[in-house]
């Protein structure tokens, strides 16, 4: 039961984690996206609305695996 409360999304965006939406769907990579996209990131308080100015691929040293 705890397990199933600190994983509730919710408490997960308490600790700092945040969801973001383009065109109502989450985004899990940025080859997706395109100058100029909507997206809508939600935080444990509230969302914020941004679009995109530029996408950059990671770096090899900025990659996890």
């Amino acid at each position: 039961e705890k397990n199933i409360h600190n994983l509730n999304p919710k408490n997960v965006m308490k600790r700092g984690y945040s969801i973001t939406l383009s065109n109502g769907r989450p985004v899990t990579t940025f080859n997706k996206l395109k100058q100029g996209d909507k997206l809508n990131t939600i935080l444990y308080e509230g969302n914020v609305l941004s679009t995109v100015n530029s996408i950059s691929k990671p770096t090899d040293n900025e990659q996890t695996n």
